[in-house]
């Protein structure tokens, strides 16, 4: 049995009846008629176009809202293709909703662990609108998460080093504990250098992210 398609029309007015807050709401919609969205004739009309871009907008920020990521990301790629498909650099700067679209979609890659491409993202934002606190708070609080992925590894290293220099290392020659004293050095400063690189963003986040 098939599903009879729903044209353009019928499904802007039962969009149309879908309070601006419930996102549950947007979600059965685009669940529920995901055969006739899917089939939308982008390239009829701009009336079309902007329907299906508008639809497909709507399905991915409310997935964010529901914090089903994955499909939050692969639905908010395709929004993000279509208004860059449509409109230039220029012109996307000045649509808050795309910037909308561009934060919800930074937020669920940050929540998947893909933080250099939320990092991306943000910068994006922070590029169309630089007086926006909550999105430079939002960068430097993704600093400080990729720079911890790196300062444990760096510290055990470290303490390895340690270790090392402690034990074994004195059984080899002196140009190779020599060799072996710098590459450790350089591991300690990276060590500080990450730890005061984390503070110091620390301190730079206005808004809790």
């Amino acid at each position: 049995m098939t599903t009879e398609l729903k044209n353009i029309n019928e499904l802007n007015i039962e969009f149309e009846k879908i309070k601006g807050d419930d996102y549950l709401s947007y979600l059965k919609f685009h669940e529920d008629n995901i055969h006739s969205i899917d089939n939308i004739e982008t390239e009829k009309d701009l009336g079309h176009f902007e329907a299906k871009l508008r639809f497909i907008s709507e399905y991915g920020l409310s997935l964010v809202s529901n914090k089903q990521y994955s499909n939050a990301i692969e639905n908010l790629e395709k929004s993000i293709q279509m208004f860059e498909s449509s409109k230039k650099e220029s012109e996307l700067k000045t649509i808050s909703y795309f910037e909308g679209v561009l934060y919800n979609y930074a937020l669920a890659l940050h929540h998947l662990n893909r933080n250099i491409e939320a990092l991306n993202i943000f910068k994006r934002i922070n590029n169309y609108n630089p007086k926006n606190e909550k999105i430079k708070s939002w960068i430097q609080f993704i600093k400080v998460n990729i720079a911890k992925k790196y300062i444990k590894a760096t510290w055990i290293i470290c303490f390895l080093w340690l270790f090392g220099d402690f034990t074994f290392v004195k059984l080899f020659s002196d140009k190779i504990q020599f060799y072996y004293t710098i590459v450790g050095t350089f591991i300690l400063l990276f060590g500080v250098g990450l730890e005061l690189f984390i503070f110091l963003n620390k301190r730079k986040i206005k808004y809790s992210a």
